[in-house]
């Protein structure tokens, strides 16, 4: 896959996914769900939420995901849901978490919790 050119530099973003070895991540990022993020230098950016982004970027095998700002009982959420609950740590002094997500079953997962998120603050 050719990689991409910003200024004139290449795109750390397509570099990343370039050297991905996890299928479950490559096909998350070719999805249509990743397309209804933005792209920023390193990530896709979801914005479903006020006051809250999630932040995932391809690593080598896994998706790095930073969630900027929390939600009531994120943190049990995701340890009960994901494949890797080792993975999630507190970010800027609990702020924030980061995770990874490894399957496609953990992607699955992601999708249905942002989706539950952005329904709950609509209805609330």
């Amino acid at each position: 896959m050719k990689l991409l050119e910003c200024n004139g530099q290449t795109d750390p973003f397509q570099a990343a996914l370039d050297n991905c070895r996890n299928r479950a991540v490559c096909e998350f990022f070719a999805g249509e769900w990743a397309s209804r993020g933005r792209r920023t230098k390193f990530a896709v950016r979801f914005d479903l939420v006020p006051a809250h982004g999630w932040y995932v970027s391809p690593r080598d095998e896994w998706a790095y995901v930073v969630q900027k700002g929390r939600f009531s009982g994120d943190e049990a959420v995701w340890r009960s849901r994901i494949s890797d609950p080792g993975s999630i740590h507190t970010k800027r002094g609990g702020i924030d978490l980061s995770f990874n997500l490894h399957s496609v079953e953990d992607f699955a997962v992601f999708q249905e919790v942002l989706e539950a998120q952005a329904g709950e603050r609509r209805e609330g």
